[in-house]
């Protein structure tokens, strides 16, 4: 196995282009949301000022740019320097953008410009809020429960700002900057107009487990095996967290290793199962020992685990976060899919792990019938994340696990583990079988930790990057289904041995590329090996929750091979 890791280090400028106006003809261009497209037309060369008088708040612009060619980190500061600052990436090729008051428009064509335009509040909102197809779960008399986002940095009293429209804030989340808020329907578009806000959703639905009612089917038991490694990578001094029903325990086969300082009170026993997957030492049974045996955990409720990684991340050092719950199907990339994207790229250690859920049968609204498009929560739609489906310990896809695509057409889930019929940890040193990709996903969080305590063993302690980790994981899948990543298994069925060659041969590069940058790389190949699986993978910058399309970033292999009677070479660029 073998594969390649992109990190964008946006400090590296390449070039900095600038072209003449002359060569840019009027043209028309598609700003592609989930509100539909929308064609704008450039128009830089007859821009009104005063029609841009609606986006302006204290001394600058709140405005919609588009560009020929996307910007290059040096056109990026250029413009910086004039007085516009780029926001959020939105497709295809504009940026909200922050500009200052009285600038000469007409200068910004020097930087690949050639388009500036109202941000409409169409374009701010979520499709249903567009097309007033308001869902019941988020509707109470004539008020709905939104989430909402400001613009980064923005100065603005939100509780009184938000009083203006009948609003109050219901909960905040301060990494983000999101606010979850109660307002009138009919103030919806009114709040909308407000510069400085980015987008507006309603609240996903109610979080719902993921169950129905193996350690050697991921190849964990191989890591952990003392007689197969000197050290049994069984996830000792790595600190997990799972959120789920409230408190878990008693058990034998937590004790020592768990946290419940953040968890409220237990409302079931779907989580005592989930964490026994995870963590469980098999004390009573062994045949019923976890994935990361050796680690410990922190409990959390249901989605707090994600929101509070800002923390747990740094203290005790959370590396990766399990969630066995599901909030709607097909919902798209939402804005706290955005915030879990964020999360990774900017904590790069961290993995957030998700069962894709139990929806396989049913139409979600995708467009493909039944059985297509129901992952189920917005936030499994991220691309930094680990979205994880359900099959049997015969690699048999459970007929109930979610297929893919994710809204936008994006791969999910992104792997496959054994969530059926699966013996765990129930309260009160019991144990008990259940089924469902909630089963699946504690699998493969376990198995992460697993996989970061072998490497910190190999590398003098050092922890891994979650984009080195999720790569390996992905390309060193057992294939199943139809041939190469589909929208039943993802890559396929994790195979923690494969990762571990991967880890212990170090048969991957770390790089970096530029905007619009080429690199070149040789892959000798030993003699004697019948298949090479090459990936590039990176964790992409969060999207646009109202794009049409979350990825940002886009990156291309090709790959050639070269023979000679010495050695076979693969030159992959």
């Amino acid at each position: 196995m073998y594969f390649r890791m992109k990190k964008f280090r946006w400090s590296v400028f390449v070039v900095c282009l600038f072209i003449s106006n002359s060569i840019f003809t009027q043209s028309t261009s598609l700003l592609r949301l989930k509100s539909g497209n929308h064609k704008l037309t450039s128009n830089l060369s007859e821009i009104d000022e005063k029609l841009f008088e609606p986006s302006l708040y204290k001394g600058k612009y709140y405005l919609l740019v588009h560009f020929h060619t996307i910007p290059s980190n040096a056109i990026k500061q250029s413009l910086l320097r004039i007085g516009v600052r780029l926001h959020q990436y939105l497709p295809e090729k504009y940026f909200m953008a922050e500009i200052k008051e009285n600038i000469d428009f007409s200068t910004l064509s020097e930087f690949l410009m050639d388009g500036v335009h109202l941000v409409e509040p169409a374009y701010k909102m979520s499709r249903s809020l567009y097309t007033k197809q308001y869902p019941k779960h988020a509707v109470s008399g004539n008020k709905i429960s939104l989430i909402i986002r400001f613009l980064k940095d923005s100065d603005v009293d939100r509780d009184t700002f938000l009083q203006k429209y009948e609003a109050k804030i219901v909960a905040a989340n301060s990494y983000s900057g999101e606010c979850t808020i109660e307002i009138p329907i009919s103030q919806i578009e009114n709040l909308a107009e407000f510069p400085l806000i980015k987008y507006l959703e309603v609240i996903p639905m109610p979080a719902v487990p993921e169950d129905i009612d193996g350690q050697t089917n991921h190849r964990i038991n191989y890591i952990s095996n003392a007689s197969v490694n000197a050290v049994p990578y069984n996830g000792a001094g790595v600190w997990l967290a799972m959120g789920d029903d409230g408190a878990v325990g008693p058990h034998i086969d937590y004790s020592g290793r768990m946290d419940l300082s953040s968890v409220g009170s237990s409302s079931g026993d779907h989580g005592d199962h989930v964490v026994g997957i995870m963590m469980g030492a098999g004390n009573i049974d062994p045949d019923v020992q976890g994935m990361a045996w050796g680690a410990n955990v922190k409990v959390y409720d249901v989605w707090d685990a994600v929101n509070s990684t800002p923390t747990s991340y740094f203290n005790p050092g959370v590396v990766v976060t399990s969630t066995s719950y599901g909030n709607g199907c097909n919902a798209g990339y939402t804005s706290f899919a955005q915030t879990a994207d964020q999360h990774i790229r900017q904590m790069p250690n961290l993995m957030h792990v998700f069962s894709a859920g139990n929806s396989g049968t049913s139409n979600c609204g995708y467009g493909a019938g039944s059985g297509w498009g129901n992952i189920t929560g917005g936030i499994k739609s991220g691309k930094n994340v680990l979205a994880v489906g359900n099959v049997t310990s015969g690699n048999l896809l459970a007929g109930s696990s979610s297929r893919g695509p994710a809204t936008d057409g994006r791969i999910k889930p992104d792997i496959c583990a054994n969530g059926t019929q699966v013996n765990s940890t129930l309260p009160n040193n019991q144990y008990g079988r259940n089924t469902g990709t909630s089963m699946a996903a504690p699998g493969v969080s376990g198995t992460y930790g697993a996989l970061v305590h072998a490497y910190r063993e190999l590398n003098n302690g050092v922890t891994p990057s979650s984009d080195l980790v999720k790569g390996a994981m992905l390309n060193c899948a057992d294939d199943l289904g139809n041939i190469g990543p589909d929208f039943k298994f993802g890559w396929g069925r994790l195979n923690a041995r494969r990762v571990l060659k991967v880890f212990e041969n170090q048969t991957y590069e770390l790089d970096s590329i530029s905007q619009g940058g080429n690199n070149t790389h040789t892959i000798t190949i030993p003699p004697g090996v019948e298949k090479v699986k090459v990936m590039v993978y990176w964790n992409d910058y969060e999207g646009a929750a109202n794009a049409a399309k979350a990825l940002v970033n886009d990156l291309n292999m090709t790959c050639l091979l070269y023979t000679s009677d010495a050695a076979d070479d693969l030159l992959c660029v």
